[in-house]
């Protein structure tokens, strides 16, 4: 027979494993998504069930071989390898991203991840970097196949956005590139990604880490992939390698010609579109070690033509 103290410990305890798993899925409009922890696999199906301003999550985070279709509505996004990783697009033709940042789908290299697929010969260069505090992609890209207007400049994507409730609204991003594998997929808290312009960029921040808000920093929604994720652009294009890389600076941080560091802030968007000159720095690109090529024929043997 258990003593009543005893008892009384293992309620106690089974209390606070239920309170914690309470916590953990909690999906109201007012936690922001960044406090939101949902470990693999316990997804709720959609992270966010509020009905605020902009109205409730369009899709789902609950992604399997049941919504791996030209139609899925999966807002659960991955960056695990060059091999495996997601983007986002819209889900109807010639889509503005700041019209419908909100709405945004998942469109994957893999069919594992249960969202629609990114056509083949859509990934017209990219290049992987890890560095001790990140997993990033950068590359260009058709965007029209992924429903972005082809002349649409774009614009960010990340798990805080105006109101907390993150871009697309709901959103989760995963990844198997910072533990064992035998441990499983980890959230990503802080995460950001840019799409517009035939450009790609994405970053997913070590969430064990303390620098993730300061790397992954969603502030400078205006300044895009160059500022955004340093790298050479120039040299990725029809290009398909994975690096090594040091971690770059945090957006807007910079040394002066005097040799001080410096912060630029980027303006208020009521001051009109930025201009180069505008900025007073060149962003630093972290030089990159131990690149491997692939071929992209040979690079996601499941991706076919025009299946979206």
């Amino acid at each position: 027979m258990y003593s009543q103290l005893t008892m009384m410990l293992i309620s106690l305890k089974l209390v606070g494993m239920f309170l914690g798993f309470a916590m953990s899925q909690d999906t109201s409009e007012t936690t922001p998504l960044v406090s939101k922890k949902f470990p693999w696999p316990n997804l709720p199906y959609q992270a966010d069930t509020g009905n605020g301003e902009r109205g409730v999550q369009s899709g789902y985070n609950i992604c399997n071989a049941t919504t791996q279709n030209k139609d899925s509505r999966c807002q659960t996004a991955w960056l695990d390898s060059i091999e495996g990783f997601c983007l986002w697009g819209a889900t109807k033709p010639d889509s503005i991203v700041g019209d419908i940042e909100g709405e945004m789908v998942a469109y994957c290299t893999q069919k594992k991840y249960g969202a629609r697929m990114i056509p083949s010969g859509t990934i017209q260069g990219i290049q992987l970097t890890r560095t001790p505090s990140y997993i990033q992609i950068v590359g260009f890209f058709n965007q029209k196949v992924l429903n972005i207007k082809e002349s649409d400049t774009g614009g960010e994507l990340d798990s805080h956005g105006a109101d907390l409730r993150g871009n697309p609204l709901g959103a989760l991003v995963y990844s198997t590139a910072f533990n064992h594998p035998s441990a499983g997929p980890t959230q990503v808290i802080e995460w950001t990604s840019f799409v517009g312009s035939g450009v790609f960029c994405f970053k997913a921040c070590d969430p064990s880490l303390p620098d993730g808000p300061r790397l992954c920093e969603h502030i400078y929604d205006r300044a895009g992939c160059e500022y955004n994720m340093p790298a050479n652009y120039g040299a990725i294009n029809g290009t398909f390698t994975a690096c090594k890389s040091e971690n770059q600076l945090p957006v807007g941080v910079y040394v002066d010609q005097a040799g001080k560091t410096q912060t630029w802030q980027q303006p208020p968007e009521s001051a009109g579109p930025i201009k180069s000159a505008q900025i007073p720095y060149k962003p630093w690109v972290p030089p990159t070690t131990d690149c491997q090529t692939y071929d992209p024929a040979k690079l996601w043997p499941e991706l076919v033509p025009g299946l979206v």
